[in-house]
């Protein structure tokens, strides 16, 4: 069961790995087109300044997923380390428990709201006019992917018993 939560795991980081790529590739490129849109006088800058920001705001948030997804975040563990056996797994257990609670309630769930309300009240952008709950989905996805890795991250530490991470 633990080998297929990883290789779904897996899978779901790869496909959030190229969505970032597309989204990062698509910030350069709208940031540059300002730029030289700006120096050659074109106009048209306030859809891209706006559109660089949401992209910069998704790129933000799944990308700390993605970075949280391969421990390539910024982790306090001195604490946990100076522990040995059952008292390291607790600590390890329970810096999982709370970074899923984080990313479960706050951005799964309060992220929800914002969007649902943001459509309810029919909420649009300035100078594109896109829905801004479309622009807010970045929270309950990104806690969707947070909270799903922390969760198999508790299954390995409980489970597979291996050396924690």
């Amino acid at each position: 069961m633990l080998n297929k939560l990883k290789k779904v795991k897996k899978q779901m980081m790869r496909l959030l790995e190229c969505l970032l790529i597309c989204m990062m590739a698509s910030l350069v490129f709208v940031v540059v087109y300002q730029i030289l849109a700006r120096a050659l006088n074109l106009g048209g800058t306030a859809i891209c300044s706006e559109l660089a920001q949401f992209l910069l705001v998704w790129v933000t948030l799944l990308g700390g997923s993605l970075a949280f997804a391969n421990n390539a975040h910024l982790g306090i563990d001195y604490f946990a380390n100076k522990l040995k056996g059952k008292a390291s797994i607790g600590i390890a257990v329970f810096a999982q428990l709370c970074i899923a609670f984080f990313g479960a309630y706050l951005l799964l769930y309060g992220g929800g709201k914002l969007v649902a309300l943001t459509f309810r009240f029919e909420q649009i952008s300035s100078a594109m006019g896109v829905a801004m709950g479309y622009i807010y989905l970045a929270l309950p996805i990104s806690g969707l992917f947070i909270s799903l890795v922390a969760f198999e991250s508790i299954a390995e530490i409980i489970f597979d018993k291996e050396e924690l991470k």
